[in-house]
């Protein structure tokens, strides 16, 4: 549960550039819901484009920012786990808006 809370906290600098990509992405692709037909389409894009911002974004933080993970570590995380765990996050909690968004308008 620690290192979970500790991912969060390392998330939160992560959450407004990836969020504002996997909006924009979502807007640009005419905000399909879960029951439309363009979705399953969607996805497939979505998750190629966003890997890709995602290693970006990751790499832009590591250059500017090498010595703020030794805080991470110290609580048994790699930079692969903290990469990785960023991307899942963020992953689910955009799937979560998706879901509550197809609920309401869908």
């Amino acid at each position: 549960m620690q290192r979970f809370r500790v991912l969060l906290i390392f998330y939160r600098q992560f959450r407004l550039p990836t969020n504002t990509i996997s909006l924009l992405m979502w807007a640009m692709a005419g905000a399909p819901t879960i029951s439309s037909e363009k979705f399953l389409s969607f996805l497939i894009y979505f998750f190629w484009l966003r890997s890709a911002c995602q290693l970006l974004v990751w790499y832009l933080f590591r250059l500017t920012n090498q010595k703020g993970l030794v805080f991470y570590h110290h609580f048994g995380l790699s930079k692969i786990q903290l990469a990785a765990g960023v991307y899942v996050l963020d992953l689910l909690i955009f799937s979560l808006c998706i879901g509550l968004v197809s609920l309401s308008f869908g």
